[in-house]
Order: C-alpha cells, then structure tokens, then sequence
C-alpha cells in the first residue's frame, strides 16, 4: 500500500530486485482494487451506525503487506486501516517503512496492532493511555520516545544506519520593502484588526466571531500586497526552476495571475484549488511534475495528495524545485509545510522561500521560524545531531577518510560554509 504518485517507482523496484507475484496498491484505489483481487466489502449496521468490514479470502492472502507511508493508517477508522486490521487477525504479516512518524499515540493504533503491541482496540487503548497520560490526542514528543522503546524492547525496530538526506535544506527568510502606500494599507488593515481585538470580548462568541473576521481581513489585505514582488520572483526562478506558488486565499492567486499573464505564456501554468475534480486535479498535478508546465499555483487548503515535488529525471523538461510559501501565522504550520518539501528521495536540491514585510509584526514571526529553520537544517545536514548519533554513530565510526570526504561533499560541506552560501543567497535576493 503507497501513495499514488509513488506505485509506478515501488514496481519499478520491486521488479528490479525479481519479485514477480506483487500488487502494489495506492491507499486512494485501496477498495476497488482489492474487492476486485482479494476479497469482499460488506456494510453491517450496528444499532444506529453503519460499520464498513473487508474480508480477505483466505485463499489470496498475501505472504506480507508492506506500508510505504502511513499518512492515511493514521486514521484507525480509513479504509486502508480497515482492511490492514482484518488482514492481521488472520494472521498476516506487515512490515511498515516508517515506523513512528507520529507525534501523538492515537496515530499508532494500526502499527500497535501490526507489531503485536496491542491485541485489540480495548487493549490498545490501555495500552496508549499508558504512554500517554496526558490523553492520547495530545501532541507529545515524550510519549512517542516511550512508544519507540516499546518497539525496541520487543525487538520490532529496525533502524536504517547511515541516514542521511541528499541534500542540505535552502531555506529563505526573505524581508521585502512595501512602497509608501503599500505600507499605509498594510498598516491600517492590522490598526482595524487590533481595534478589533479590543473592542470584542474573547468570552464572548459573537465577539469571538468579530474577531476571527477581523483578523482574516488583515491577512488577505497583507497576503495581497506582496503579489507584486511574488510575480517578480516567479519570473526570475522559473528561468532555470520549476516554481510552486502556494497563497492562503484565492484573491491572492488571482492577483498573481494577473500579474503573470502580462509577462510570460500561460500554457506554462498550472493550477490546483478547491472544488476541482479528482481527474482535473491529477492532469494539473502530473503537468507539473512532468515538465509540461513549470509554475504550479495552489491553495494550500486545496488538497495536495498526490503532488510530486520531485522533478521527473525521466523528463528533459523538467526541472529541480523552487516553493514560494505564504504565511499562515502559524510557525509551527509554517515549519510544517517546508519540512515536506525535503525529502529523503529528492533528486535535486528543492529551494524554499517565504516573503516577509519589512517594518511590521512579521519581522517577529519571521524570526522565530528562522530559529526552527535552523533546527531543521542541523537535524538534516549535521554529523553531530542528536537524531544523527542515534542512528549513525556506530558506521561513522568506521568510515574511512575517502568516504567522509564523499559524504561531506553530498550534503553541502561544513555548517560555516552552508551559513555563508545562505547569507548570499539572502543578500542576492535582498
């Protein structure tokens, strides 16, 4: 079971190594393809619910079920979830790729089942309350370390040494000047907001309401007014990259759009926002990640599963990655959202940028994230990080001088080189 855009290169790999007796099935395809090969749906109601069951035909039982990802297990109710539970109690056998890539215990609930942690929704709910006392929705950084030494004890985890990504992350925090007006519109927008604020009481939910509208206003007012400086910035990158543009509100693509349109060919862009179809969605998706267009411009409550933000090495038109990320007021969203455009299987290093208004409250936030950025940067270009140690220092003990000179080449040299080719960059942008 894997994400879409990622069966065709599991195939591949699968065939490579000579296994012949495979299907590799997207989590998105998961009920037609298996009611189709492997057994039947089937809708009971209980009481006043309608519970949705698959069972598998004991002749076609697969030897091993391999999870690539584990977004949608997350949801013990999906139905990948659903049909991985009953291929484990009869006996199956489930090897997941990512074993912990949760932050918090009721994620875990397929995975617990599947190593034999738990034997059963009530057992593993007893299970989970006790490695999460603070409730098991909570987000808890602690409570997955207890979750992993569970594994570890029982002899579940394999780690896989010598982790590294290909490439040292390009995060920019870049401080752009609003013109006179801008900067008056910009700053009234944020004086209705704070009177806003004031004037409403939090406890009460029509004052609640006010607020919420208020402080929506200021961000599309404030997202607007750096629409120029993204079309210049998507003419600019898109000359040797391809450019995903991402903006909270669709006013705000509209914006860029227009901008767009009056200095480049449009067959060059494409687009992803709410309310499209599945089938319009992935012919914009694969146009982006094939080469056929280079500017891809989304929502970023548009849905983006599926989205490659690898360039296609099978392709001369394609080209490495650029993202432009809006601002969503939250650090934590924010470092989110840049932290899954670098992956492990990148190909070509992928840039990140996000634009900031020089002179306003944003200086503040921009700050903080640049203090996560540099956290992301030491836990994937550092020798010397805490998750590095944890699973390399045993083969980096043994590595010859030649194979640390390669390696070191690989993901960008010393942290003071990486720090002088970003303060470039920033300059060059500035």
């Amino acid at each position: 079971l894997a994400p879409k855009n990622v069966v065709p290169e599991h195939e591949k790999e699968l065939t490579k190594i000579g296994l012949k007796n495979f299907q590799v099935t997207s989590f998105a395809s998961v009920r037609a393809t298996l009611s189709e090969l492997y057994g039947n749906w089937e809708e009971i109601v209980v009481g006043e619910q309608t519970i949705t069951r698959f069972t598998w035909d004991p002749d076609m039982l697969p030897d091993i079920m391999i999870l690539s990802e584990c977004q949608l297990v997350k949801n013990r109710n999906s139905l990948a979830a659903i049909v991985i539970e009953d291929y484990i109690n009869q006996g199956g056998i489930v090897l997941s790729e990512s074993a912990t890539p949760y932050v918090k215990m009721e994620d875990t609930y397929i995975v617990s089942r599947a190593t034999g942690l738990a034997t059963s929704k009530s057992d593993w709910s007893d299970f989970a309350r006790r490695l999460s006392p603070m409730g098991i929705g909570v987000d808890s950084p602690a409570a997955m370390n207890r979750y992993r030494a569970e594994l570890e004890r029982a002899d579940l985890l394999v780690p896989v040494k010598n982790v590294r990504y290909p490439f040292p992350p390009k995060f920019s925090n870049i401080l752009i000047d609003l013109d006179g007006p801008q900067l008056e519109a910009y700053e009234e927008a944020y004086r209705e907001y704070i009177i806003a604020r004031r004037k409403q009481g939090k406890g009460d939910p029509q004052g609640r309401i006010a607020i919420a509208i208020a402080k929506q206003r200021f961000q599309m007012k404030s997202e607007a007014l750096r629409a120029d400086w993204i079309v210049k910035a998507i003419v600019e990158e898109s000359k040797t990259r391809a450019v995903l543009v991402a903006a909270n509100y669709l006013d705000s693509l509209r914006l860029i759009w227009s901008g767009l349109k009056k200095q480049i060919d449009t067959h060059r862009i494409a687009h992803l926002i709410g309310g499209m179809t599945s089938e319009d969605s992935g012919r914009q998706k694969q146009a982006f990640f094939t080469g056929a267009k280079d500017i891809l411009l989304v929502t970023l409550k548009s849905g983006g599963v599926g989205l490659n933000l690898n360039h296609c090495e099978d392709n001369k038109n394609s080209k490495p990655r650029s993202a432009l990320l809006p601002l969503t007021w939250s650090v934590v969203d924010m470092f989110q959202v840049a932290g899954r455009i670098n992956r492990m299987n990148n190909i070509t290093q992928a840039n990140t940028k996000i634009a900031w208004c020089r002179g306003t409250v944003e200086e503040e936030i921009a700050a903080r994230l640049e203090k996560r950025f540099d956290c992301l940067r030491e836990l994937i270009t550092r020798k010397d990080s805490f998750i590095f140690d944890l699973f390399n220092k045993e083969v980096d003990e043994d590595m010859n001088r030649e194979e640390q000179a390669e390696l070191d080449k690989l993901t960008g040299g010393t942290e003071d080189e990486e720090n002088e080719i970003l303060s470039i960059d920033l300059a060059m942008l500035d």
